[in-house]
This record gives C-alpha cells, sequence and structure tokens, in this order.
C-alpha cells in the first residue's frame, strides 16, 4: 500500500492533478487505481473543456478603412474616360456587423459601429463569419428606391450580399477596404447611371 501511495503522489505531480487520491486503508490496490485513474480522465476531460471554452471566448481585433468614390453624373468631366471622382474618406458613418452572410431586416445584428474622420474602423469579435454591411440602403427594411427605372429583383439580390465577407479564424484580421459608389440621382447598383441622362 506505501508502495502504491508513492507512485499515485508521483503521478499526480507528473500529470499536474489538484487533488490526489483519497485512498482508503480497507480498499484493494486495484480499486484505489481504477479511482485514480477515473480522477486522472475527469481532470483531463474538465482542462480540454476549460481550453475549448477560453478558445471560443476570445475576441480577434478586426481593422480596415472604408472609402468613398462619387460617379460622375454629366457636366464637365474631370479626366478623360473616367467616371468618377477621386476617392474620399467615408467619415463618421455607421457599420452594420451581421451575424452569417445573408443580409436581412430582421438577421442578428452583431455590433453596431462608426468610421472615424479618416474613415478607418476597428471593432474585436469572436471567430466565426460575418458580413460587414456599409451602404446606408442595405442597413434597413428594403425599399424600393425611387427612380426611373428599376429591377427590384436585381436589387433584392444585391441587398442580400454582405459588403464585405469576414472569416475570423482564430487570428486579427487587419487591412480590410471597402469603397462605398455615390451614385447619380437615381442610381443604383443595378442601374448606376440612371437619372443622367446618359444610355
Amino acid at each position: 500500500m506505501k508502495k502504491l501511495l508513492c507512485i499515485l503522489i508521483v503521478s499526480c505531480a507528473i500529470d499536474g492533478c489538484n487533488n490526489p487520491v483519497d485512498i482508503n486503508k480497507n480498499e484493494s490496490i486495484k480499486e484505489a487505481q481504477i479511482k485514480y485513474n477515473k480522477q486522472k480522465e475527469d481532470f483531463i476531460s474538465k482542462f480540454k473543456l476549460d481550453s475549448i471554452e477560453k478558445k471560443n471566448n476570445t475576441l480577434y481585433p478586426i481593422s480596415g478603412k472604408i472609402k468613398y468614390k462619387k460617379m460622375w453624373c454629366g457636366g464637365v468631366q474631370i479626366r478623360a474616360f473616367d467616371h468618377t471622382y477621386d476617392t474620399k474618406p467615408y467619415a463618421n458613418k455607421t457599420l452594420l456587423i451581421i451575424n452569417g452572410i445573408v443580409n436581412s431586416d430582421t438577421c442578428i445584428r452583431v455590433k453596431e459601429l462608426k468610421t472615424n474622420a479618416k474613415g478607418e474602423f476597428d471593432f474585436e469579435i469572436k471567430s466565426g463569419i460575418y458580413g460587414l454591411i456599409v451602404e446606408e440602403w442595405k442597413q434597413g427594411k428594403f425599399k424600393k428606391p425611387a427612380g426611373e427605372y428599376e429591377d427590384i429583383n436585381c436589387l433584392r439580390k444585391e441587398y442580400k450580399k454582405p459588403d464585405l465577407i469576414i472569416r475570423v479564424k482564430n487570428e486579427p484580421i487587419n487591412n480590410l477596404s471597402y469603397t462605398v459608389i455615390g451614385y447619380c440621382n437615381g442610381g443604383n447598383p443595378c442601374n448606376p447611371m440612371a437619372g443622367t441622362g446618359l444610355p
């Protein structure tokens, strides 16, 4: 019995168990060994569960920058063959983080944040797949924009797409980038030149 106690104490020290087995003098060596094995298994299981829970609750930093580019809508053209103006920071604008990759007015919105004066943003989030909603018209309930021509099916498809899909896999993500297009009056992703009189 003394030999078994010595083995168990050494084993506990090696394995890192916190509570050495309480051995009853009346139990056999076999029973004591079974009790020790059970305690060791319980300890390892708890350690694994604690590690998984800690890993699942880890927050990872995400950062990026949003720009804005206005379309050329007629008049004096800035540069030949360029139908857009120069880009600017998308400053002090609201961004939404949704759970998953399909946008809707009922989807789970994990976070709401704002860009700074330089169009930059940052936040922390757990591992998973998320959608970044930048465009203002996608941040509320779907509405048919007022315009001279609309392809509703096309617009609904565009509405459902996040502007960026963010896959967080146990590490930080930096330098995300998206450019918001300022369409002409009545324009939209499915008909960007609406309201310009251009073909």
